[in-house]
């Protein structure tokens, strides 16, 4: 491949007296290009040549012979023609940003015209050719036809990316659902827990209040008071009566179940307190707000991979059409052993 050499001159000039940035490009050799005159002129006055305005950059087809434009001014003048193409142009501009910008885009498009009909003699011009059809499929046409093969290796991977991460994504929410559930059941569980035992204890001090040890009207004072109001008998020479008797039975045996009670029962009672008080969720449940936390990331990081893994899908659907049509424009009878499928997003 050769190389198209351009000299290009960027300086300050005069106009009429204004200083103007003064842009100038040469074409030295042609390299690949039929030949150097790729500035388009056009012809404002034919009587003066120095009054030609550069136009663009030519194209592809403006090098062709018959719809192409003339290289020389005389001959393009004589069909009656407003353009021409040239060797050399100049344009002179007011401001410096206008004439920087302009350089660009003069060495864009003389790249863009190097680029194209390198493209265009390399890989399509031809002076005719004869062909015995059915051919065997050329590199160009293989080269694509390949492409569109490891496109579609690529995107059924996506796909398959995108189906895990779907599936991930459905266990790790029912993953924190089921910790949740658990959660807000051991809540309860500590709620009504707390509710019963603030019940047990009131019945135990209710309990030990009744009992008592002598206080106003606790059953110890009832006791107390029974055993002075007999002793008050026996004391004024009276004597125990059949009444003041039953009496004494009862209290006897009254006291003794309070002896019972106390020894047994309101022990029971404490003891029952101080277990149900030590009582804690934690200790009988598997799950806690660590792995709350822990299953709720995880469905985040679950969410994530499953929205990359639907760009993925996206991103390479995008590029197996691309590959599709780039094999169909080489060779249009192509028909690929895999059809290409649907829009995953239709």
């Amino acid at each position: 491949m050769a190389n198209t050499g351009i000299h290009i001159e960027a300086g300050i000039t005069q106009v009429n007296g204004e200083p103007r940035y003064r842009l100038y490009a040469r074409c030295a050799s042609p390299g690949d290009l039929k030949d150097i005159n790729i500035f388009l002129m056009e012809i404002v006055d034919v009587r003066d040549p120095a009054g030609d305005v550069f136009a663009r950059v030519i194209t592809v087809p403006d090098l062709d012979v018959d719809i192409g434009y003339k290289t020389s001014r005389e001959q393009a003048i004589q069909v009656g023609a407003s353009y021409w193409r040239a060797s050399q142009m100049a344009k002179d501009y007011e401001e410096t940003d206008v004439a920087v910008q302009a350089r660009t885009v003069l060495e864009d498009e003389i790249n863009r015209l190097i680029s194209e009909y390198t493209a265009y003699s390399n890989q399509f011009e031809d002076a005719g050719t004869d062909i015995n059809f059915p051919t065997v499929t050329t590199p160009v046409a293989q080269a694509a036809q390949d492409a569109y093969d490891t496109a579609l290796t690529t995107y059924t991977a996506a796909l398959d990316t995108q189906s895990a991460a779907s599936s991930d994504l459905d266990a790790a929410q029912v993953e924190f659902e089921d910790v949740k559930a658990w959660l807000d059941k051991k809540e309860l569980l500590t709620t009504d827990l707390n509710y019963g035992i603030n019940r047990l204890q009131d019945l135990v001090a209710r309990v030990k209040v009744f009992a008592g040890t002598g206080v106003s009207y606790d059953c110890q004072w009832i006791i107390t008071e029974i055993t002075d109001f007999i002793n008050a008998y026996d004391a004024d020479g009276s004597g125990v009566d059949t009444a003041a008797a039953y009496l004494e039975t009862g209290k006897n045996y009254y006291s003794t179940q309070l002896a019972t009670f106390r020894s047994v029962d309101i022990a029971l009672g404490d003891s029952l307190v101080s277990h149900c008080v030590a009582m804690n969720p934690d200790n009988y449940y598997l799950v806690d707000d660590g792995d709350y936390q822990a299953k709720e990331d995880a469905v985040t990081a679950a969410q994530t991979s499953k929205i990359n893994a639907d760009a993925a899908v996206t991103t390479q659907y995008a590029a197996l059409v691309a590959s599709y049509n780039s094999a169909k424009s080489v060779c249009p009878t192509w028909a690929p052993d895999e059809p290409l499928p649907p829009d995953p997003n239709l």
